[in-house]
């Protein structure tokens, strides 16, 4: 492969979910669907906490491979569909970005395993500090997935005695309507923890690198073979890359 035909740069975790949510990526129609689990997602949430590596992305231009099919991305996806790319390697981490940082208010943000839907919490009274120092990489300490087939408000009625603030809410900036209900002592130390945290999301840096090339079926299918043999198990690689 000629290197000329290829481009690696450093993309932000919010330019990464405006390419999804503005339908810029999509699916080859043999690619497999989504199928990491609600302890997979939180862990690479908090490799990227930590500014751990988690990999390269990999895109295909579509332009010039109309042969490959088109699915989209995004499965609750209507209307008009053009994509920009093909997404080669790297769908379970953009959706993981999608189902823990967008609120779940469209089915596409929803986050579903075993008929059950999950949503992404951040514990507001973990300092940056403590997570930066922590050596327990091998199991989750400050993101915390959980079964929750509850309306969005549900969540703000449980805030004070969990103290689990949604990571959506971290994204987007909204913490400080949902802090009210702590007394200013802890508000004040609470958001805190929650400007270090979303100033390490925004500050992550995912390589993304693109294809230009034009690919026939058969070698996509062989450079898909080729990135996945060793599965779905990013968990792995995070733990290792971390130590």
């Amino acid at each position: 492969m000629n290197t000329r035909n290829k481009a690696t740069k450093p993309e932000s975790i919010k330019h990464l979910l405006q390419m999804v949510t503005d339908n810029e990526l999509c699916l080859p129609s043999f690619q497999r669907q989504f199928v990491w689990t609600p302890n997979q997602i939180a862990k690479l949430m908090e490799s990227i906490v930590r500014h751990y590596p988690i990999g390269t992305l990999m895109l295909l231009r579509r332009k010039g491979n109309p042969h490959l099919g088109a699915e989209p991305f995004l499965d609750g996806h209507y209307g008009s569909f053009d994509p920009r790319f093909y997404v080669i390697d790297g769908q379970q981490r953009l959706k993981t970005f999608l189902f823990a940082l967008q609120p779940p208010t469209k089915p596409e943000s929803q986050y579903v395993y075993l008929q059950h839907r999950y949503r992404f919490y951040f514990k507001v009274d973990t300092k940056l500090k403590n997570i930066l120092k922590s050596e327990e990489v091998d199991k989750l300490t400050f993101i915390k997935p959980v079964r929750n087939d509850e309306p969005l408000e549900h969540d703000m009625d449980q805030l004070r005695d969990t103290r689990l603030l949604p990571l959506y809410a971290i994204f987007k900036g909204e913490e400080t309507e949902w802090l009210r209900v702590f007394p200013p002592r802890l508000r004040r130390i609470y958001r805190q923890n929650i400007r270090d945290v979303r100033r390490q999301i925004f500050s992550y840096s995912v390589p993304v690198e693109t294809l230009e090339y034009r690919l026939t079926e058969r070698q996509h299918s062989n450079v898909f073979a080729l990135i996945n043999d060793e599965g779905t198990g990013l968990t792995e690689f995070e733990l290792a890359a971390g130590r």
